[in-house]
């Protein structure tokens, strides 16, 4: 395992000449910065690697202290390391997956004047500017992010969002996960998952995100508390410890500037012209663009929100653009926010290149990549074993009967699903749920995904009504969300057979307040392994 971090830097700028330590050990993802700025580091930079410290005069809205705050877990960067290799000294590709919510997605990214830069474009950008120019055509990004979506999605359709040879994988999962009793166990679950679904055995990178304006629930706005109000990032910086996978945080890099009101990192106001929304019991301080400060109860919050999607018309205040931090709420600006985080992204990568300067790659190295994983962090938290999703627009396609649904996006671009509120109604999908080929009396585990929200959600009926056999299993779409939605699942222990008819039912029964009904299912996982070969898997889930 390699460490970026194994000696001071200082040693490094002093003891270079006697190899004291190795420079490896320390050219991380802010010594990258440090280190330009010695002349012989900078010139073997340059040499051995075309890394060019000029950065095409590149201006960093980070400072470096808070770029190295940003990094508060470096973990094992063997992964890291072995991708940059591929790069720049094997001229192979690199591509870049990033997997998460809206910020990712790019929700908030608005205005005439705005870059429309969403971070994983800031990361490419930041990276390409100190790259040789023939590594940087080598680059890919692929973004995989959907909007009000977080990690138990993607902890079993990542293969459907990602590049099959993808060599480092970003994850957004911090601000849209909130349910400390399940999203910490599918972030695990992401993590082993990913660790051994690619060819090319990815870095991972948790990227935890930072709402300064979070409503917590059932309370009032606590504004940035860095320790009153410990957020799910904070979780996550434990997850990733264990699985010595890099952790990069914007409550850790950017709080201070918050605090302290710095050009680019304002939390005074917005460039959307358009109130913070307040969670089902939370009252709260509402600030605007102009900074003011109102307390609005929900119904008069109702009456100002412009929508949840409402980027097609420009709200923002410009003269906001190069001071707030966020665009609106938890989506950070594209000048601002956007961009602090694809610096933090692009140095982590940076750090990891000049490293190979001084200290190559071996064949050990290589080899320690495919090294299996610890056991898991919750007992028998396993990942799914090469799940299959079908999502979405493809959901369609496995519909055999329908009575009183509607398929539909319901105007967010990208989230189709069958979608009712009429007590009865029912939509039936053919699957194969099949193991090898072949039948049998195994049960496999079938995962149905539906949206969970604040208002207007109903309950809905799972059951096998042809070829397999399932117990009935019931789902609830209201929850109280902070004005939120979510695409969660519900598993299921199905037989085996090729041609498996599942429906999905509306109930009459509601814990809404509002009365709502509403189902909307948007797909179905399935593992390719039995229910009995999950239960008895061993944590080496390299395959």
């Amino acid at each position: 395992m390699r460490s970026l971090f194994c000696c001071h830097w200082s040693l490094v700028v002093l003891l270079l000449a006697v190899s004291a330590c190795s420079p490896a050990c320390v050219v991380g993802h802010v010594s990258f910065r440090k280190g330009c700025r010695n002349a012989q580091i900078a010139q073997d930079l340059k040499e051995k690697l075309g890394l060019d410290c000029g950065g095409a005069s590149y201006q960093w809205i980070l400072p470096e202290s808070n770029l190295d705050e940003g990094l508060p877990f470096h973990g094992d960067v063997t992964r890291l390391r072995l991708a940059m290799h591929r790069l720049l000294v094997m001229k192979q590709n690199l591509t870049l997956g990033f997997i998460g919510g809206s910020v990712t997605w790019g929700y908030g990214i608005i205005g005439p004047s705005e870059t429309r830069k969403i971070w994983p474009l800031w990361t490419d950008e930041v990276l390409k500017r100190f790259l040789p120019a023939d590594a940087a055509a080598r680059v890919t990004v692929v973004n995989g992010a959907i909007s009000a979506t977080g990690s138990t999605f993607f902890s079993l359709c990542h293969q459907e969002r990602l590049s099959p040879n993808v060599d480092v994988v970003l994850m957004d999962f911090a601000i849209n996960d909130h349910d400390p009793s399940i999203h910490p166990h599918a972030v695990e679950r992401t993590l082993r998952s990913v660790a051994r679904s690619y060819a090319n055995f990815p870095a991972q990178v948790l990227f935890n995100f930072y709402n300064w304006f979070e409503c917590v629930h059932g309370g009032i706005g606590h504004y940035g508390s860095p320790i009153g109000h410990p957020t799910m990032g904070d979780r996550y910086l434990e997850i990733g410890a264990y699985y010595r996978v890099a952790v990069a945080s914007i409550k850790h890099c950017c709080y201070k500037l918050m605090k302290g009101g710095e050009d680019g990192f304002g939390v005074d106001g917005f460039r959307v012209d358009r109130p913070i929304r307040v969670g089902t019991g939370c009252v709260r301080p509402i600030v605007t663009t102009l900074g003011q400060h109102a307390n609005l109860t929900q119904s008069q919050q109702a009456a100002l929100d412009v929508g949840r999607e409402g980027n097609t018309v420009d709200h923002s205040d410009d003269t906001l653009q190069a001071h707030s931090f966020f665009n609106d709420g938890p989506h950070p600006g594209g000048e601002t926010g956007a961009r602090a985080a694809g610096e933090i992204a692009a140095a982590l990568l940076l750090g990891a290149a000049a490293s190979l300067v001084w200290d190559p790659v071996t064949p050990e190295e290589a080899a320690a990549a495919e090294q299996v994983l610890p056991p898991p962090l919750f007992p028998n938290n396993y990942a799914v074993t090469g799940s299959s999703c079908v999502v979405h627009g493809q959901l369609r396609n496995l519909t055999v009967r329908n009575e009183g649904f509607v398929f539909n996006d319901e105007g967010r671009a990208g989230k189709w699903g069958w979608v009712s509120d009429l007590p009865g109604s029912s939509v039936d999908f053919k699957l194969a749920v099949v193991y090898g080929g072949g039948g049998g009396n195994a049960k496999i585990a079938v995962h149905v995904l539906y949206l969970q929200s604040y208002a207007n959600m109903g309950q809905g009926l799972v059951s096998c009504v042809s070829g397999c056999v399932c117990n009935d299993a019931q789902f609830d779409g209201h929850k109280d969300y902070p004005r939120h939605s979510f695409s969660v699942s519900i598993s299921v222990l199905v037989t085996q057979h090729p041609e498996c008819v599942i429906r999905i039912m509306v109930l009459n029964n509601t814990t809404a307040p509002d009365g709502g009904r509403k189902v909307k299912v948007n797909g179905f996982t399935l593992s390719s392994a039995t229910h009995e070969q999950q239960q008895a898997l061993v944590f080496p889930e390299l395959s």
